[in-house]
This record gives C-alpha cells, sequence and structure tokens, in this order.
C-alpha cells in the first residue's frame, strides 16, 4: 500500500498563530535580543514574547544543529512535475502582478522545500540572491533553520516569518508569509507557496494583508492539481463513492496497486499491517474476477468478512472496493471454528525497534503470519531481511530449512528442488535467501516445489528489489510484500539497537555507550545499514576497557564512515537508483547508464563521487 486516502471534506490550510499587528522597530530589537539570548544559551532561556510558532521552530532548528550564521548552499533538483508547474506558473504571475513595484519575490518549493520556481522584476531577483532564495536551495528547517517555508511544512499550515525571527543571520532581513498547497484527496502537503518581502513593505502592511493573496493563490493551485486526477483513480474514487452512498456509515476500503481509499469507520477497525493484509487480497483480484467473499483475521486478532468487489476501466480491472463486517461470533463449520488461531507477536520479539516504522513492520508480519500466506521480504542490504525471515518462519513451524538461491546452477537445480520437497515433508517452513536471484533455468526447475510451499503458506523469500509482478510470474501465487526500512529511516531505533549489540557482545559487562559517540551514531548515514552499525558496536566494545565505549573505541575505518555527512534526500534517491540499475545490469556500467537514461561520463562521476565519500555501489 503506496497511499492511505481518508475521503471527506477538503483539508484548508489555517493560520498558525499569524502576525496580528505590525511590527515596529522597538519590536523588531526586542526579537533580536531574544533570538541571540536564545542562540547563545538555548536550553536556558525564557523566550517571553516569541510566538510560540517561532519558538518550536527555533528548538527543531537547534535539535539539527542548523549553523546560524552559515546556510547549506547545496543546490538540490525539486520534485515537482511539469504538469504542477503548468498548472501553478500562471496562477504564481498573478500573484506576482499583485505584488508588482513592492520588491517582492513570489517563490514555489516542493514538499520537501527546495525551492523549485520563483518571480519577481530584476531588482526583485537579485535581492532575494542575497537571501539564499534562488532555484534548487533546500528551505527545510532541518537545512535552513526558521524560515517561513519550511516552519509551514513542519507545522501544515500558513505561516508568517518576520526578519529577527529567523534562525539564519542571512535571512534577518526578510519578511515572508508561506501557505501550504494542499492535496484534498490524499491530505497532505505537496508544495509551498510563498511571498517574501522587504522590510519597508512590511512595516507599512497589515500582516492579514499579507497573507491573504498568498492564501488564496495556494487554494487555487490545490484545487486545479485536484481536477487533474489520472482515470485510474477516478475510476477508483468512482467505485468507493458508490459503494459508500449505497452503505450509509459502513466500513469500505479502495484499493488499486499504487491508492489506497478507506473511510474513516475503516480507519478506525484497520491498522496499517491489516491495510497490507487487503492490499493483498486487492492484487489477487483480477484473478477471479468476480464479486466474492474473504474471512480476514486483524493484527489484535479480531475478523471480519471482507466483500470484495472488482473495479474496472474497459472491462480491465484495476483494483477493488471492498465493504468490511466486524464478526463477533466466530461462524462455525460442522461445531469448529472457521478462523485462523490467532498468532502472538512474542515471536517478533528480537526484531529489535519501537520507532511507527518499525511497529508497522512487525504488525504487518504477524498478520502475514496469521493469514498462512506466502511471504516476500525486500529491502536494502543489512536492513535484516534474512533474519525477520527466520522470526517469522519460527511463527509458523518448529524448524526451518534456509536456502540461498544465489549460488545455485542449472546443474543443482534438481537437488535445490529435492531439498524444498524434503522440507516441506518434515513439516518445516521454507526461507529462500536472495530469491531475485534465481535464475530462470533453476526456477523453472523449482516451480511447482515453490508453489506448494506457497500454498500451504510456508515460504518465505527475500530479496534486494523485485517488481511487483515478478513472484506471481515466478510461481503464480501472490505473497503479501513487506518491504524493511533502512536504518537512515530509522533513527529512533539506534539507541535500542546500540544497546542490544553491546549486550550480545559481552553480556556480562554491561557496558554502555558515551552521548558523543550515540550522537554520531545517530548522524550517520549507514549505507550499511543495521548490519554495520553491529559491526561497528560489536569492534568497538571488543576494543573497550573501561565499560563505556566511546568514539576513540571505534577503530579508524569505522570512524572515518561515521565522519561523513549524510547525503541529502536527493543524493539518497540518485544512490538507490544507480545501485538497482548497476544489480539489473549485472554490473555493466554502460548498459547500467543506458538503464538510466544518462550519458556514461555521467555516471562514472556520479559513482567516483559516491565511491570517494565511502558508499558501497554494488
Amino acid at each position: 500500500m503506496t497511499e492511505l486516502i481518508l475521503p471527506g471534506d477538503p483539508i484548508r490550510t489555517t493560520r498558525i498563530e499569524p502576525v496580528r499587528v505590525r511590527p515596529t522597530a522597538a519590536s523588531l530589537a526586542r526579537q533580536r535580543a531574544l533570538r541571540e539570548q536564545f542562540l547563545s544559551d538555548p536550553g536556558n532561556v525564557a523566550l517571553t514574547g516569541v510566538r510560540e510558532v517561532i519558538e518550536r521552530s527555533w528548538r527543531r532548528s537547534a535539535a539539527c544543529l542548523v549553523d546560524p550564521e552559515s546556510l547549506a548552499t547545496e543546490v538540490r533538483e525539486s520534485r515537482l512535475d511539469a504538469p504542477f508547474l503548468h498548472i501553478a506558473t500562471p496562477i504564481m504571475q498573478r500573484l506576482d502582478d499583485m505584488a508588482r513595484d513592492t520588491g517582492a519575490c513570489v517563490l514555489l518549493s516542493d514538499a520537501s522545500g527546495v525551492h523549485a520556481l520563483r518571480m519577481g522584476d530584476s531588482a526583485a531577483l537579485r535581492w532575494a540572491d542575497s537571501h539564499a532564495a534562488v532555484i534548487g536551495m533546500g528551505a527545510a528547517e532541518e537545512f535552513a533553520g526558521t524560515n517561513s517555508d519550511g516552519t509551514a511544512l513542519e507545522e501544515g499550515g500558513t505561516v508568517q516569518v518576520w526578519g529577527p525571527e529567523h534562525y539564519a543571520e542571512d535571512l534577518q532581513g526578510t519578511y515572508c508569509t508561506s501557505a501550504p498547497i494542499l492535496d484534498g484527496l490524499r491530505n497532505r502537503v505537496v508544495a509551498v507557496l510563498t511571498l517574501m518581502v522587504p522590510e519597508r513593505i512590511a512595516l507599512a502592511s497589515a500582516p492579514g494583508a499579507l497573507a491573504l493573496p498568498v492564501e488564496w493563490a495556494a487554494g487555487e493551485i490545490g484545487r486545479q492539481v485536484a481536477d487533474r486526477l489520472t482515470f485510474r483513480e477516478q475510476a477508483l474514487l468512482r467505485a468507493y463513492t458508490r459503494e459508500s452512498r449505497l452503505r450509509g456509515g459502513a466500513a469500505v476500503v479502495a484499493i488499486d496497486g499504487r491508492t489506497t481509499i478507506a473511510s474513516n469507520r475503516a480507519k478506525e477497525m484497520l491498522s496499517n499491517s491489516d491495510f497490507a493484509v487487503l492490499s493483498a487480497i486487492a492484487r489477487q483480484v483480477d484473478a477471479f474476477g468476480e464479486v466474492r467473499e474473504e474471512v480476514v483475521v486483524l493484527a489484535d486478532s479480531r475478523a471480519l468478512t471482507v466483500h470484495v468487489k472488482p473495479v474496472t476501466i474497459d472491462g480491465q480491472v484495476i483494483g477493488a472496493v471492498m465493504r468490511l463486517h466486524e464478526i463477533t461470533a466466530p461462524p462455525t463449520i460442522g461445531g469448529s471454528t472457521a478462523l485462523p488461531a490467532p498468532v502472538s507477536p512474542a515471536p517478533l520479539d528480537d526484531l529489535i525497534g519501537a520507532s511507527a516504522v518499525m511497529r508497522r513492520l512487525k504488525s504487518a508480519a504477524m498478520a502475514a503470519v496469521a493469514q498462512s500466506v506466502a511471504v516476500c521480504l525486500t529491502g536494502e542490504r543489512g536492513t535484516g531481511r534474512t533474519h525477520l525471515a527466520r522470526l517469522m518462519a519460527a511463527a509458523v513451524t518448529p524448524d526451518m530449512a534456509v536456502i540461498d538461491c544465489g549460488p545455485v546452477d542449472s546443474g543443482n537445480a534438481g537437488a535445490f528442488a529435492a531439498t524444498i520437497d524434503v522440507a516441506l515433508d518434515v513439516g518445516q517452513t521454507v526461507v529462500a535467501r536472495n530469491f531475485d536471484q534465481l535464475s530462470p533455468e533453476v526456477l523453472e526447475h523449482t516451480r511447482d516445489a515453490l508453489r506448494a510451499a506457497a500454498d500451504r503458506g510456508r515460504l518465505i523469500v527475500t530479496g534486494y528489489e523485485m517488481d511487483a509482478g515478478f513472484f506471481t510470474d515466478a510461481i503464480g501465487t501472490v505473497p503479501i510484500e513487506l518491504r524493511l526500512p533502512p536504518l537512515r529511516s530509522r533513527r529512533d531505533d539506534i539507541p535500542l539497537l546500540v544497546a542490544y549489540f553491546l549486550r550480545s557482545a559481552d553480556p556480562g559487562a554491561r557496558k554502555v555507550c558515551s552521548g558523543r559517540l550515540l550522537a554520531a551514531l545517530a548522524n550517520a548515514e549507514w549505507p550499511g545499514n543495521v548490519a554495520q552499525l553491529r559491526e561497528v558496536i560489536t569492534t568497538a566494545a571488543i576494543r573497550n576497557t573501561t565499560g563505556t565505549v566511546c568514539v576513540s573505541d571505534v577503530n579508524e575505518a569505522h570512524q572515518a564512515s561515521l565522519a561523513r555527512g549524510r547525503l541529502s534526500r536527493l543524493e539518497a534517491a540518485e544512490l538507490e537508483q544507480i545501485r538497482h540499475a548497476l544489480a539489473e545490469a549485472g554490473g555493466n556500467r554502460a548498459k547500467a547508464a543506458d538503464l538510466l537514461e544518462i550519458g556514461r561520463s555521467t555516471l562514472y562521476r556520479k559513482m567516483e563521487n559516491y565511491s570517494r565519500r565511502g558508499y558501497e555501489l554494488s
């Protein structure tokens, strides 16, 4: 499931504690003094007189270690696509016309705060250049500190940041109003629109008068973007609306391969792991192509009947609309219950992590086990795919057979299939590692054995990345797909993982991690994910003799990896694309460049850059 949509009234932007009176020279001087006091001692300054929205932002900026004296100057690529910019441009031009002759600059940024488009006369654009308001610059709070663009993204509403309320010194002379552009269907911010004016205009204008035109323009862009739904989304929404009107306040869900629409009642009833199970049912709807009913056990052991109806476009099934009804008394067949027994979450206790993303993964994993279906685990190297597969297999049967598909060649295909058959005969669950590396020749010989394991719900496969239909095409059955998050997406879990690895390295020593080392670990990029963190902590614990593991206990090679700065969002996505292309091309860089649709010299330069910074490309 890629998106969760909760239909209802269109979400509207609200002003987050707006500027209520025009600033004066005296009030601006007081703000400057409070800012200086906060920067010198963030933990012990009473910010009386500072708006709460600004105080929250200042504290977030300090927590992100933003340097107030030097803005990050790295240029990034905006994620706003050409159709969005085509809609936004004429509306921005109207806003720019309204602000003409004031020296104002109009800016459009994407949902990560990267400036994508700006307008103003030549003098206004030169002034914007001097205040870092240039195309490609990042305005997210984690890079630029308190500013109206980034703070509006954090707060989810219209934000005004006046002069000395900015965190960074370079932005002190700007007076900015930003309104988020909202996708009303998906209830999310897709961009932010900003009007940046010089001090003389701010001092002479009512703050609300500056906010109104920005909010109008942002709302108009959002409305026109909402009108640009794809045929697929429109069909799914129509099916959902029809079913909802027929069933009143019933729990209704509509799902295709990319989007999930859910009623408020369904959202109250289901967890994210339950939606993953429904998504798996929706993926099977093309196979049966008719209305049917399923019984589903939720993550909390409640049971539902699910009435499933295909959604079609020109006769082609593109998804399903489902009506859900909770079963209060389990149906019986011949005197026994027809529901599978609930599964305890205890088998996943050794999957370390308490972050939201890991809680969702654990719930989805246990729901998958309860459904007795094949499971496909994907994720980057070192994220723990095999570890989770072993834990899930242990929850299915007392014993398991772990098989590595990578080294199997066509000459051993018969033995490989026999291994799977024997495992099933003795009641084992089959864990097939590196399933995406299985050659077509071997797959042809083992298809029946793998399908038998999948049909019994005793097949768990792992792989770096698989196309949505790879497993289904290979075996002829649809698995529940779970993707393990990279460590950079679950940094909240690093303290728990560190404590766990320290206990594992020397159970009797009760060693702890120093605050300085923990901060360095939390800020590192971790291209090798949890496996790399385990290696760093284990070797440091072995070298440590004091009981408190410090940075000095980390060997030089690992210290170099900790000193490496984080990748930007764009760089992380680019590196992942390069890795995937190289893997698909079998290491052939020329072919990988063709897959990425870039020049070979460009790819070689990017590979050299990431290699020099210590990132593995294989």
